[in-house]
Parts: C-alpha cells; sequence; structure tokens
C-alpha cells in the first residue's frame, strides 16, 4: 500500500502537457482551479450525461480535456463510487471535485451536475 502512495506521488510531482508547461507542481498537490470554470464544466458534463456512462465523461472533461487531474485520480474516485450505494456518476464527481477545490465547491457541483437532468425529468412528466 505504501509502495503505490508513493508511485502516485512521485507521478503527481511532475505532469507535463505538450506544450511543455507543468499543469501539477506539487508534493501531492494539484493546482487550484477556478470555481466557475469548474462549476460550468460540471453544469456541461451533467448537461450530456444524461441516460449514463456520466463517469467516462468526467474522465474527458476532467482529466483528458482540461488536464485537471491526472488518470489515477479517476480511477480512485470511480473505485469508490462503485463501493458506495448509489449512482456511480455523481459520486465520482463529487470526489473529483473535492480533490480540486474542497467540500463546498463539491456541494455546488454536485447541484449543477444533477440540476439538468432533474429539469429534464420535471419538464417529461
Amino acid at each position: 500500500m505504501a509502495a503505490a502512495a508513493s508511485a502516485v506521488t512521485s507521478v503527481r510531482t511532475r505532469v507535463e502537457s505538450p506544450g511543455g508547461a507543468s499543469h501539477i507542481e506539487a508534493t501531492g498537490a494539484e493546482a487550484r482551479v477556478s470555481l466557475p470554470r469548474l462549476m460550468l464544466s460540471m453544469l456541461w458534463v451533467g448537461t450530456i450525461s444524461m441516460g449514463g456512462r456520466s463517469a467516462s465523461f468526467l474522465l474527458d472533461e476532467l482529466v483528458l480535456k482540461r488536464k485537471w487531474l491526472l488518470r489515477e485520480d479517476w480511477l480512485e474516485g470511480l473505485a469508490l463510487s462503485r463501493v458506495l450505494p448509489g449512482p456511480s456518476g455523481p459520486s465520482t464527481a463529487v470526489f473529483m471535485v473535492l480533490r480540486l477545490r474542497g467540500w463546498g465547491a463539491a456541494a455546488i457541483c454536485l447541484a449543477l451536475y444533477v440540476v439538468p437532468g432533474a429539469v429534464v425529468a420535471l419538464v417529461l412528466t
């Protein structure tokens, strides 16, 4: 367990983008993401992922496109969300936002993630 934790920490120390600029430069601490951009990303993922596969949309948006988190962070969140009761998409979203900005942002982004589906359900009933 300790070997896996040290491997993840060493990977987190420096992640290079194609242009050579570093997205994460710290000993295990992610770069600070602005709350409005994170909120828009969660609203976008909540809008396009209605009907399933939302965890993979989170991978595409937050890891592959924005490069705010590492793939290992997404896998850890997905694994934990599969163990917890309820849908895995919102649980993964909360885990990822919690990593980036903390509990307050996680609560706000969860609401933005769930609202598009709730609005569609209300309109259709």
